[in-house]
Formats: C-alpha cells, sequence, structure tokens
C-alpha cells in the first residue's frame, strides 16, 4: 500500500499539531505502521495527503466501496457493447469534473496525473509500473479484477484523454494489463 522512495529529501516546513484518539485507534495505527514499515508519522501524513487530494472529488466517484467479488460479478452480468459506451461517458465526464475541480483550487490536473495519482494512487483502480512523469510515453497499468476491467478501463481512459485531445489515445489490454500508448499531451 505505502512505499517508501528515497530518491531525493526535500524538506518541506512541517508544524505540530496534536489529536486525541482512541487508545484502540493508536493501538491499530502503530500495527499498521508497523506492517508497513513507516513510523506512525509516516503513515498518518500519507493517509491525510491522500484524503485531502481525494476529497474533492468524492462527489465525482461518490466513495462506493464493493468486495472484489461484488464488483466483479457486476462487472460480468453487463453487455461488452454498453459497458465500453458507459466507460467512455464516464471517462469524459469524471476527468472534466476533476480538472475543473484542482482548477479552482489553483491547481493543474493533467491526464498523466489523472491516472497515476487520482486513479492509481487514490483511487486504487490498478498499480502502475515503473514511475510516470510529464514525459511519459507509454505506462502499464496492473490489476487482478478481469478482462471486463481492462475493457472498462480502456474506454474510461480513452473518454478522458479526448477531454484534452482530438488525438486518440492508443490501449492495449489483457486480463491483466492496460497499456496506454500517450501519443502527445497537450500541455495546459
Amino acid at each position: 500500500m505505502f512505499k517508501v522512495r528515497m530518491l531525493s529529501v526535500i524538506r518541506k516546513m512541517t508544524s505540530t499539531k496534536s489529536f486525541r484518539m482512541e487508545e484502540e485507534l493508536l493501538r491499530k495505527l502503530s500495527v499498521l505502521a508497523a506492517r508497513y514499515g513507516v513510523n506512525e508519522n509516516k503513515l498518518v501524513t500519507d493517509i491525510l495527503a491522500s484524503r485531502v487530494e481525494i476529497d474533492p472529488l468524492i462527489p465525482t466517484f461518490e466513495g462506493i466501496s464493493l468486495a472484489r467479488e461484488t464488483f466483479r460479478t457486476i462487472l460480468n452480468t453487463t453487455n461488452v457493447d454498453s459497458l465500453e459506451i458507459s466507460a467512455w461517458e464516464l471517462g469524459r465526464a469524471h476527468f472534466a469534473t476533476a480538472r475543473r475541480l484542482y482548477e479552482s483550487n489553483g491547481e493543474q490536473l493533467s491526464f498523466l496525473k489523472f491516472v497515476s495519482i487520482v486513479l492509481g494512487r487514490h483511487g486504487r483502480w490498478f498499480r502502475i509500473e515503473g514511475k510516470v512523469d510529464s514525459n511519459s510515453k507509454l505506462v502499464t497499468l496492473h490489476h487482478e479484477l478481469s478482462l471486463r476491467w481492462s475493457i472498462f478501463l480502456k474506454a474510461y481512459l480513452a473518454g478522458a484523454f479526448e477531454v484534452l485531445s482530438r488525438v486518440r489515445l492508443i490501449v492495449h489490454i489483457n486480463e491483466e494489463f492496460v497499456e496506454l500508448e500517450i501519443p502527445g499531451e497537450p500541455k495546459f
């Protein structure tokens, strides 16, 4: 869930703030921090940073949590053509909404940031192979759901990309991977 990268250390201004928490919650926090090999402060900071980033998008995605098997069953009961059409429409709508929300906070939301930060890191829709930055032209997304999830992601991401560009996003899929060939994202 949490990976510690030691690339370069940039010191940000920090300050101390205390919160009262139930003892049981603090015990669970200690166990979870130990499981991920980080200290409690790092764990809480990462969780809060993630929540602050994704919270404005909750109205877009509505924060629904489903068990993997429930989600897989829903995917498998839909018609593939309908799934692709709905996914494409959702991708366009969600990216446009997310972009407006970011802009209202004075930030820009690129397609790659949407994929890597919003959907990957915070949404946990997939894991991303390697490092993604503004120069990435090939991005591989890993998941463990099904070919239908790959089909959904392909259409969803194509719809989202279309908000930014008339050039078509090239997407290759199989049951566990979605590979994006970024044809040159417009810079905003």
